[in-house]
């Protein structure tokens, strides 16, 4: 790919809650070919794993803590998760 069509193209990536945690260790060896070919690459995370959102003190505007994130290429960005709740928790759901 020329470099003049990576200037112009951006993706989205729907993942289950990646970049946090530990899970989905595909994507993250993966992004960084990914991005290569991408100007912006917004990520969004289906929902903060509840074990880790305890791990920190300051919230962000879902009243989540703020995480600890793996690293990833300076042309991608994390978007707000899509839920507030672990999707799988019913009583999270209920509240919800």
């Amino acid at each position: 790919m020329t470099s003049a069509n990576v200037r112009y193209r951006e993706a989205v990536l729907l993942t289950n809650t990646y970049p946090y945690g530990t899970g989905e260790t595909f994507l993250h060896e993966e992004l960084k070919y990914v991005a290569a070919e991408f100007k912006k690459i917004y990520i969004y995370p289906l929902y903060l794993p509840r074990e880790i959102n305890k791990k920190r003190g300051s919230q962000n505007s879902y009243g989540n803590t703020v995480l600890l994130q793996r690293e990833i290429p300076s042309n991608v960005i994390i978007m707000e998760p899509l839920l507030k709740c672990d999707h799988k928790s019913i009583p999270g759901l209920l509240l919800y």
